[in-house]
């Protein structure tokens, strides 16, 4: 089993108990809310990269502890996009820009 880059338990019962996905801005505005397919089933990439704004990656390459998908975007410290904050504190992950928190089975 690889290592998993989350530091705090806390963090991580955060991310499993989640019951949707959650798109966590960056900016100081909507902070969280819900991300749910537009289909009801699984997201297409479309989505996913309008929702990170760019294209994706999937955050950090594990998702066997929480059962859920950590999605950023790939350049997101090339086009030098806003550190994370809540994402930093409420799920101790260090990303920029939008990071989304979905389901794995709702991703092919």
């Amino acid at each position: 089993m690889s290592l998993i880059n989350f530091h705090s338990e806390e963090a991580l019962a955060r991310i499993q108990n989640l019951k949707a996905g959650v798109i966590v801005s960056e900016n100081g505005g909507e902070l969280e809310r819900e991300f749910i397919p537009q289909n009801g089933k699984v997201f297409s990439l479309k989505e996913l990269q309008e929702a990170v704004r760019g294209h994706i990656e999937i955050y950090p390459h594990e998702t066997d502890i929480t059962g859920k998908v950590v999605i950023v975007n790939e350049e997101g410290r090339i086009y030098r996009m806003s550190p994370n904050m809540l994402a930093a504190v409420k799920y101790d992950i260090d990303a920029v820009g939008p990071v989304v928190i979905i389901p794995k089975d709702q991703i092919e």
